[in-house]
């Protein structure tokens, strides 16, 4: 009776431990499983979150229906070395080729280049030169129209610059305005506190007519004044 009884117990207590070891695997397996479903749910919601707000700094998906602005321009085609571009061809084309290059460096191109005249000289003008029965008017013209010799033309200028500053008899010196030279002549246009300012003028022309450097031929002096001084204009025609 008593063993009875006794594995009436066991039994029963070995089926109850028994019991509540199949309901705690049960319980584990179904918390497992859910977990598992939370997180797949996890995964499908963050696929379908909406984009954050404009302040917020975490990235966003590009958006296939939105035109995206080009932050760089397009690569372009290298210009090959050998083919000049448009301005390399204009500077070819402006270089003259060595058998039309102008053989003389010193003179500049013939292009009107005009000579102020003062107002009170251009009565000058309307007479008539001696030398070749121009008027003086029109021996100016020519002078303007001629091309310049470059280095004989500023050597010259400064020598008659030079020459003309001396003092005349009133002791004062002559006010010249233009001394011009080009290629054939110079032209020489002043005022004398002279009233008669022709022999300053024919000392000074004697004077340069001796030294080294004069190169001149010819020259023609009108000149004029009255008790306020004198003016002049001088043409001197180089040798040829």
């Amino acid at each position: 009776m008593n063993k009875f009884l006794l594995g009436l117990v066991l039994g029963t207590l070995l089926g109850f431990a028994f019991a509540e070891l199949i309901r705690n695997e049960n319980l584990e397996q179904a918390a497992s499983r859910t977990d598992r479903s939370t997180a797949r749910s996890a995964d499908d919601t963050s696929g379908n979150a909406p984009l954050p707000s404009a302040g917020s700094d975490a990235p966003t998906s590009p958006n296939p229906n939105q035109t995206i602005a080009r932050t760089s321009a397009p690569p372009t085609s290298p210009t090959p070395a050998s083919a000049p571009t448009a301005i390399d061809q204009g500077s070819l084309s402006a270089t003259p080729s060595p058998s039309t290059a102008d053989t003389t460096p010193t003179a500049s191109p013939a292009s009107r280049t005009p000579i102020a005249v003062p107002d009170a000289i251009k009565p000058f003008l309307d007479k008539k030169d001696t030398h070749d029965g121009l008027t003086l008017g029109q021996t100016h013209t020519k002078l303007e129209d001629e091309a310049e010799d470059l280095a004989w033309a500023y050597q010259m200028e400064i020598y008659l610059q030079q020459s003309f500053a001396r003092p005349t008899k009133s002791g004062q010196p002559f006010d010249i305005r233009v001394i011009e030279c080009r290629t054939s002549m110079c032209e020489i246009v002043g005022f004398s506190p002279l009233p008669n300012p022709t022999d300053d003028i024919s000392a000074v022309v004697q004077q340069m007519s001796q030294q080294p450097w004069w190169d001149f031929d010819n020259f023609n002096t009108s000149a004029e004044g009255d008790d306020n001084g004198g003016k002049f204009l001088i043409f001197l025609r180089r040798k040829r």
